[in-house]
């Protein structure tokens, strides 16, 4: 249990350190030379988005891509999986359609034809309801 304090206090005291090291080379410097050098510096924020944000965010963009591609390609596969499904039922209920349109327009119907109709109107001794 007392590692975690340990840890936090060694890494405080390290970072101490650090900062009070800097802190006294600035104070050592001159006015017009730390100047010069903090206007060379580049910006916190620009630093923190070239080192930090700018590859995130690249990353980002990445995995949203493929993860795009991804959801598209099942989409589509999903679509055209209904849309040959419509196309079955459509085109068995166009077969149909021509077949009973074709059977009723033609005077000299088949025999299949002419025994249905005598069945349905009660010939030929059987009668269906």
């Amino acid at each position: 249990m007392i590692v975690y304090p340990a840890i936090f206090g060694a890494s405080l005291i390290g970072i101490i350190a650090l900062i009070y090291r800097r802190f006294m080379e600035a104070r050592a410097l001159p006015e017009e030379k730390l100047k010069s050098k903090l206007s060379a510096l580049p910006s916190v924020r620009s630093d923190i988005w070239d080192r930090f944000l700018a590859p995130a965010a690249q990353a980002v963009r990445r995995a949203a891509v493929v993860f795009f591609w991804r959801a598209s390609d099942a989409l589509v596969g999903r679509v055209r999986q209904r849309v040959i499904k419509m196309e079955t039922h459509l085109e068995g209920l166009s077969k149909k359609i021509h077949g009973r349109a074709v059977n009723l327009d033609v005077p000299e119907k088949s025999e299949y034809w002419q025994n249905l109709n005598g069945a349905k109107n009660g010939k030929n001794g059987e009668h269906r309801e």
